[in-house]
């Protein structure tokens, strides 16, 4: 992570990461910190500095430089940061766009992973977007954490997607969390990120079981499927038709096309669940509740969503293999998720407590939970955040 000097700076020689001392810096490097991202100091005099380097204080902004040596700085400092980040999966960049706009033009013909955290944000909302940033990456973790923790046993353990065979290998009721092995995250490579969230039964009369959702999208024993009944589906063949530009339009109509254009959609379906059951683990957390489009099953399953995608924070970006950021979809891409629903919503106050709850009954074979858990409203308040979206 790579976070931009700043004019306020202390009075006495320090650390780089201890000299500037700006509201916007503080909280960049809060973030770093919290990631454990190794981090240099992007400044005006000494260009890509380490975060430990002693330096003096100084008085020299971007820009005083001339044209021509604010090119030969971009240049030096791009190499820098190219030698820097040979092993890295992405580079992050946090402070004045002006800083960075040169360098970002010379890196990006070597590379594509360059994100810009602050690039879509109103400089006067900077920190307390940087801070909201902060709050989402600790929630993130610990959702990963409470997950780890309580998926350690028969009643509730993450399984290979491929491995879902039996009606008893899921509640009758739920929501499902997927984790593509294929999209680790870009802060914790070590770990695989939650790529899509979802759940049945959240509209009045219902009788859809989550066994039967997770059906459909699995595909069917032939290893073929119907992407018509999955928008999960859908969603993947889009991508690996635009991956390999293959011309078929027809995918994703609701018209079902003629027999010699469904022999080509069989084959991207094929594809769809070769990747899903090669790829994905899924956990299927135990939400009791009679249908209804505001119970706790949609609850959790839209908090979670709100909570990982990234369309309103940098929240947690899988890495650049993900096969979602060939998607036609601009949701997808930026969200981060195989969803499209809700990843423009704020997460509930006390969402964590109550996923934690449910978390805690579904590993367990003895403990009782009550329904609706949610608050009252909730549904209301969700859907007033996201009128409210200031960021993208």
């Amino acid at each position: 992570m790579i976070i931009g000097c700043s004019g306020q700076k202390n009075k006495y020689s320090s650390k780089s990461e201890d000299l500037y001392c700006s509201a916007r810096f503080l909280a960049a490097k809060a973030i770093a910190k919290h990631i454990g991202s190794e981090r240099r100091i992007l400044s005006a005099k000494h260009g890509l500095i380490r975060n430990s380097e002693i330096v003096e204080p100084y008085d020299l902004s971007i820009l005083e430089l001339s044209p021509d040596d604010h090119i030969a700085w971009a240049k030096e400092n791009a190499q820098r940061i190219l030698k820097l980040t040979k092993d890295v999966d992405h580079i992050v960049y946090i402070g004045d766009e002006l800083y960075f706009a040169e360098i970002k033009k010379i890196l990006e013909k070597k590379r594509n992973n360059i994100f810009l955290p602050l690039g879509n944000v109103d400089k006067k909302n900077s920190v307390s977007w940087l801070n909201s940033w902060l709050e989402t990456q600790k929630n993130l973790d610990r959702v990963y954490s409470l997950i780890a923790s309580y998926s350690n046993n028969s009643h509730l353990r993450l399984r290979d997607f491929s491995d879902l065979r039996k009606k008893n290998d899921c509640p009758e009721s739920g929501v499902y969390i997927f984790f593509d092995k294929t999209a680790k995250r870009i802060f914790h490579p070590e770990q695989i990120r939650i790529s899509r969230i979802g759940t049945h039964a959240v509209s009045e009369g219902s009788i859809a079981s989550l066994w039967q959702r997770l059906m459909t999208h699995k595909g069917t024993q032939d290893g073929y499927g119907n992407h018509r009944g999955s928008i999960f589906r859908s969603h993947i063949g889009s991508s690996i038709i635009s991956k390999n530009v293959i011309d078929l339009p027809s995918w994703g109509s609701t018209v079902m096309p003629n027999v010699s254009i469904r022999e080509k959609e069989m084959q991207i379906e094929k594809s769809v669940s070769e990747y899903i059951n090669n790829n994905f683990s899924v956990l299927c957390i135990n939400v009791p509740g009679n249908p209804s489009k505001a119970n706790d099953r949609a609850y959790v399953e839209r908090n979670l969503i709100a909570l990982f995608s990234s369309c309103l924070h940098f929240a947690d970006p899988p890495q650049t293999t993900w096969l979602g950021y060939c998607s036609t979809n601009q949701v997808i891409r930026m969200s981060g998720l195989w969803n499209v629903n809700h990843t423009s919503e704020y997460v509930c106050d006390q969402f964590l407590e109550i996923l934690e709850k449910y978390l805690a009954f579904s590993s367990s074979s003895t403990q009782i939970i009550a329904y609706n858990l949610a608050p009252t409203n909730w549904s209301h308040n969700m859907k007033m955040s996201q009128q409210q979206k200031t960021f993208f």
